[in-house]
C-alpha cells in the first residue's frame, strides 16, 4: 500500500472523528443549556420557599440534576478517549506498516 494512500485513509478516519466529536459537542451543549434551565428553575423554587422542608426537597433535586450531568459528561469523556484511542491505535498500525 502506497504511503499516500495511507496518508489518504487515516485523513479520511480522522475526519469521521472530527464529526464524531461535534456531534457530541452539540450534545454537550444542548445538555448544558436543558441542564442550565432545570438549575435555574430550580434556584428560583428556592427563592419563593415558604419553608425548610420545601428548600430541602428543592436542594435534593438540585443535586439529583448535577448528579445526572455529571454522570452524562463521565460518558461523553469516555466516549472521546475511547474515539482517540483509537484514532492512535490505528494510527501506530499506519506507522508499522
Amino acid at each position: 500500500m502506497s504511503t499516500n494512500k495511507r496518508a489518504l485513509e487515516t485523513l479520511e478516519k480522522l475526519i469521521g472523528i472530527k464529526k464524531d466529536l461535534r456531534e457530541l459537542l452539540e450534545l454537550l451543549e444542548i445538555s448544558k443549556i436543558i441542564f442550565r434551565e432545570k438549575i435555574e428553575r430550580y434556584k428560583k423554587d428556592i427563592t419563593i420557599a415558604k419553608n425548610s422542608e420545601k428548600i430541602q426537597e428543592t436542594m435534593a433535586e438540585a443535586e439529583k440534576i448535577y448528579q445526572e450531568y455529571r454522570i452524562f459528561l463521565e460518558i461523553i469523556k469516555k466516549h472521546i478517549e475511547k474515539k482517540h484511542n483509537k484514532l492512535l491505535k490505528e494510527k501506530n498500525i499506519h506507522t508499522y506498516e
